[in-house]
């Protein structure tokens, strides 16, 4: 579930640009969890009567 999730619309709203922040559980194939805090960001384009993501960045967060 997205944390501090944000959406921003620009020209004539056919670009939007959306910011979100993430916890994520892995799991390994030998039991062992981890726990990943990801900022992610994506800009979406409107081409037609479609919306294509036409960058998206995911790095990790310093751990709290």
């Amino acid at each position: 579930m997205p944390r501090q999730n944000s959406r921003r619309l620009y020209a004539n709203d056919t670009v939007v640009v959306s910011n979100g922040c993430f916890v994520n559980n892995f799991t390994d194939k030998a039991g062992n969890t981890s726990v990943h805090y990801l900022r992610i960001s994506q800009t979406w384009v409107k081409i037609g009567t479609e919306w294509k993501i036409v960058d998206q960045h995911v790095s990790r967060m310093p751990i709290p």
